[in-house]
């Protein structure tokens, strides 16, 4: 995946309220996918605009030498390039994420865990997270 020479701010758009966007995309359905260097990555639906540019990998991705797990959030620079931004919960099946980043954190994003019952966006990424294992 061809990494980006452009400067990128770390202050817009990487907070936590992404993860609440991208759950609430795929709770409405708005979601899509989009394929960068032949590699599926989900997008938001277009209701925030600080996210136009943001896209999560739905499959294990080498980046500048790092493989990646599904669930990381990156940046496209709109000249074929991309910065990596940061893991996100997603990376994580939600019990473990709930060990990583919190339960508080899980809750914050508007995400809902009951035991037999997962939220559709880790549905999205948990038989991809296990593959990548």
């Amino acid at each position: 995946m061809p990494v980006s020479s452009e400067e990128v701010s770390f202050k817009a758009g990487t907070c936590k309220d992404l993860e609440t966007y991208f759950s609430n995309s795929v709770k409405e359905g708005s979601h899509y996918t989009v394929h960068a260097d032949h590699k599926r990555f989900l997008k938001e639906g277009g209701h925030h605009p600080d996210v136009n540019h943001m896209m999560i990998n739905l499959e294990p991705i080498v980046f500048n030498g790092i493989i990646l797990p599904p669930g990381n959030l990156f940046r496209d620079d709109n000249n074929g390039g991309f910065h990596y931004m940061r893991p996100t919960a997603f990376c994580f099946d939600q019990q473990y994420s709930d060990q990583v980043f919190g339960k508080e954190y899980r809750e914050s994003i508007g995400v809902e865990y009951h035991h037999h019952h997962h939220d559709r966006i880790f549905d999205l990424f948990s038989s991809l997270i296990h593959q990548a294992a």
